[in-house]
């Protein structure tokens, strides 16, 4: 993360406070919403060398484990956690690894599979005009590499180039959403389903919502409810019959989930039975690996 960040978060953190630029609940009756745990579980990777994790998703096809992406210098792979820190394997991928910053799992082209979507959105001096979307299926067991992937290739409108850290699967339609990080008003695209994987698509602005320096985001499983995250808050909507994700993340969030603030907290998801949601950060300048944090509903 770039110095020029740090005096921009020490700012959002004053302004979302006022609910500023991220904006205030919505009156939606408490009964209706969920509650979490305020204090978190706590499980400590055990290997040191994930320490720029700026992605996370739940494993599917191995529950109670979560598949972790880093970001920008590192070597192009995913790695296999379980829920308790332990370290499975990494599984390498042909591709690069330019700027990965987020990643997604939900359905795609054929039914029945889950895929990961690897966002190749990371731009932080807004330079590259060209970015990617990785697909492939989820890793199955034994499989040390991924060589076969469908590649989204996308611009924004206008030739605009975004440094984006969010990228969403909606459940329901299949749509791809990225939510850029940096504008106090940040802006969200979408890639509608089927996403082109044989030339250049260039993505639809959607709108912009009153929320600053997104950096993860993950709707549940079932499509039902919703999180965004930004390096000191993690907000949380319950989706209402007929709203698209992007009407859910326009309106004021139904409530503030409980997050203990990380050295630089990039990641969030879902569990696969949503009953509750993963937490972790990059190290950043601390000088340990940081834990991974689960919070329970009650």
């Amino acid at each position: 993360m770039p110095l020029r960040y740090l005096t921009i978060i020490l700012f959002s953190l004053c302004l979302q406070s006022c609910c500023w630029f991220g904006q205030c609940p919505d009156p939606t009756p408490s009964e209706t919403l969920p509650t979490f745990e305020r204090t978190p579980q706590v499980s400590q990777l055990n290997i040191n060398y994930l320490q720029e994790i700026s992605g996370m998703v739940s494993s599917f096809r191995f529950p109670g484990h979560l598949w972790v992406q880093e970001d920008s210098g590192n070597e192009p792979r995913i790695d296999l956690i379980r829920n308790d820190g332990t370290h499975i394997r990494k599984v390498s991928f042909s591709g690069a690894n330019r700027d990965w910053e987020d990643i997604s799992i939900g359905p795609g082209p054929e039914n029945g599979k889950n895929y990961i979507y690897l966002g190749e959105t990371g731009d932080n001096n807004a330079v590259y005009g060209d970015y990617y979307i990785y697909r492939f299926e989820e890793p199955t067991e034994g499989q040390n590499s991924i060589d076969n992937y469908d590649t989204i290739h996308f611009r924004y409108p206008d030739n605009a180039s975004y440094d984006a850290e969010t990228v969403m699967v909606d459940p329901l339609t299949r749509d791809l959403y990225v939510v850029t990080k940096a504008q106090l008003n940040v802006r969200v695209y979408r890639l509608p389903y089927p996403q082109n994987t044989t030339g250049l698509t260039v993505a639809e602005y959607m709108g912009a919502i009153k929320y600053f320096l997104i950096v993860a985001g993950d709707v549940s499983p079932d499509g039902s409810e919703v999180l965004l995250k930004s390096y000191n808050a993690i907000y949380y909507w319950k989706r209402k019959p007929g709203e698209s994700l992007y009407q859910v993340l326009s309106r004021a969030h139904d409530l503030s989930a409980p997050y203990t603030v990380e050295p630089q907290g990039e990641s969030v998801c879902w569990s696969t039975d949503a009953r509750g949601y993963y937490t972790i950060s990059e190290q950043g300048n601390s000088s340990q690996t940081p834990p991974l944090y689960y919070y329970s509903k009650k």
